[in-house]
């Protein structure tokens, strides 16, 4: 190991160069866009890191090359806020839940909206699950046990003739969830489904003692 002299800097540089020999198409062309919107998300899941873009190819007005700067400091809650997306949220400030149990770490936030269909956005350990899994199967269970149960307390399911379902949760809901899990495991190639049943349990407590302490 050489040493160079101390720093208070601190960082880490990733360098990639695409194999054309065996995995790329001579002439392929990354997108910054679908680069930028990946570093965006990692800024949002990790709060308080600073993610900067450098795109050599292309220069600004001032001559450099374009750069694009990612850091959140609420994370979640600023995840949240950037996928309103001109919908307008029904209370303020959002539903925030943090936890941790059996070494998992549980972290959601959730609003409802104007919005007539439903935006959910899962993780685990930073991947975006968008075939979700037990850890959103978790959620979900918590979210529509206690609102049902907080509704019939307050007695507004009393003259209600259909059975409440869960579907009945999801108009306007805008949810995310994070979850940190220690070995998880994936259904498939692409990791987009979380297959580990023991994170359902962790999440459905956290969730339901949160929410029920909100109420």
């Amino acid at each position: 190991m050489q040493v160079v002299g101390e720093t208070s800097k601190r960082g880490t540089y990733i360098r990639f160069k695409p194999d054309y020999n065996e995995i790329f198409d001579e002439g392929v062309r990354f997108k910054r866009e679908m680069v930028a919107a990946r570093l965006r998300e990692l800024a949002f899941l990790n709060p308080g890191l600073k993610i900067e873009l450098v795109d050599e190819r292309e220069l600004d007005d001032q001559g450099k090359p374009v750069k694009q700067v990612f850091y959140s400091k609420e994370g979640l809650l600023d995840l949240l806020k950037y996928l309103e997306a001109g919908n307008t949220p029904l209370f303020s400030p959002p539903v925030y839940i943090k936890g941790e149990r059996e070494g998992i770490i549980v972290e959601a936030a959730f609003e409802y909206t104007d919005f007539d269909g439903e935006i959910f956005q899962s993780y685990v350990n930073n991947i975006n699950t968008r075939e979700g899994g037990y850890h959103e199967t978790g959620f979900r269970s918590a979210l529509t046990r206690t609102l049902k149960n907080f509704a019939s307390k307050q007695g507004w399911l009393n003259k209600t003739k259909v059975k409440i379902e869960g579907q009945d949760f999801k108009r306007g809901l805008l949810a995310v969830l994070s979850v940190k899990v220690p070995n998880p495991q994936f259904s498939g190639q692409t990791k987009t489904r979380l297959a580990s049943e023991e994170v359902r349990p962790v999440v459905e407590s956290i969730v339901t003692e949160q929410l029920n302490r909100f109420f």
